[in-house]
């Protein structure tokens, strides 16, 4: 026989056929043929398709919840106390109260070096302001 067993499907992909030459008996091809239909198929390929998009964008929207929490506490946070406690010493002058709000960030990255340096600023302010003080003459004294 010289055909070959072949795989159709219609372009709608709702079913397949399979037909394979059997027989040529008085000048006749024989074949025998399956339809297989793809309704069934079909909709479980697409049922479990939805439920792997939702729990996708469930868990890429469960790691932008995440990412955000680490970016505020990591960095917002932190940076809002810098703020503060910057805004705090401009009213008060006070470099004790600036190293305690300031001692409570623990970050090893620029956020932690930034506190530590104004920490480090503000009492060299003080250091200042007190040795300006000193060589300044009081009012009414006389050097």
């Amino acid at each position: 026989m010289e055909c070959e067993p072949q795989l159709v499907r219609n372009s709608n992909y709702d079913y397949i056929d399979y037909y394979y030459p059997v027989a040529r008996i008085d000048g006749h091809d024989y074949v025998l043929g399956i339809t297989r239909s793809l309704a069934k198929y079909n909709a479980q390929v697409m049922k479990r398709a939805l439920r792997l998009s939702f729990l996708s964008m469930a868990f890429i929207a469960a790691m932008a919840v995440l990412c955000l929490r680490l970016v505020y506490y990591s960095i917002v946070r932190p940076l809002r106390t810098i703020q503060k406690t910057i805004r705090e010493y401009t009213g008060t002058k006070d470099s004790a109260a600036v190293e305690k709000s300031l001692s409570a960030i623990h970050s090893s990255n620029e956020i932690g070096i930034i506190s530590e340096d104004i920490t480090i600023l503000s009492r060299e302010l003080d250091d200042y302001a007190v040795k300006i003080s000193e060589a300044l003459p009081v009012h009414g004294r006389t050097a």
